[in-house]
């Protein structure tokens, strides 16, 4: 089965300042490149911010009636449900290192459909020298979550950076995900796709962290975000 047109792709979009949405703006043009539907969800930005994506040729951007990354993650897994597509692509809208070796992935994406259409989930992870280049408390939360996973998965690999290629069946059951899931429901997508019976596979990938955020160490974020990866390990070990 060809990625192509049986390949959505929708993304998240919420520029809190001038500087976070330039870097936006830079990424999702590049993202464009690779011509295919993009579908973003806005979490109510700037209408100065939401103008300029919906300029970008091949996004159409939808604002959340909510606030909130769940609140955004079902609008867009409920869009592409409605597609009818097999697999979409999930992705952060900032991923600009990510998005310029994007086409080397899809390629990549593309032989492990060819040797398996019925995939759970597939993941760009990044390589051990990249992992390292993250700051100390994210790269200490990650590590924690990608070893708790692999272990229940069995296969020790970067389930935390974001980006991946998920089999549109799953969708029902990521939509009955609790309202306090948010960054979770990414663990839970390979967390159901085991309880399925479904293969996950990942793409090592150079996707080492920007030389700008190297010094960043957002404590509270990271402490959230695993608190959301944990819930989702819960509601799978039941």
């Amino acid at each position: 089965m060809k990625l192509g047109k049986n390949l959505g792709i929708f993304t998240i979009t919420w520029a809190r300042s001038q500087i976070e949405a330039q870097r936006i703006i830079e990424s999702l043009t590049i993202l464009s490149q690779v011509n295919l539907p993009i579908i973003a969800i806005d979490n109510n930005s700037d209408k100065d911010f939401i103008q300029e994506v919906s300029n970008i040729g091949n996004i159409n951007i939808f604002i959340a009636s909510k606030k909130g990354l769940w609140e955004q993650i079902k609008i867009g897994l409920t869009i592409i449900q409605e597609k009818n597509l097999p697999f979409f692509l999930y992705t952060e809208s900032d991923k600009k290192l990510f998005f310029q070796q994007i086409s080397d992935f899809l390629n990549q994406a593309q032989q492990i459909i060819n040797q398996n259409p019925s995939f759970g989930v597939i993941l760009p992870a990044r390589n051990t020298e990249s992992f390292n280049t993250f700051p100390p408390i994210q790269k200490k939360t990650e590590d924690e979550i990608n070893k708790i996973i692999g272990q229940i998965i069995g296969l020790e690999t970067d389930y935390t950076y974001g980006p991946r290629i998920i089999s549109s069946s799953l969708i029902p059951s990521l939509l009955s995900l609790p309202d306090d899931i948010n960054w979770g429901w990414l663990t839970a997508s390979v967390l159901l796709a085991k309880k399925l019976g479904r293969n996950i596979y990942a793409v090592p990938m150079s996707l080492p962290c920007p030389e700008k955020d190297r010094l960043e160490d957002e404590k509270e974020l990271r402490l959230k975000q695993k608190q959301d990866h944990l819930l989702a390990i819960s509601i799978y070990q039941q």
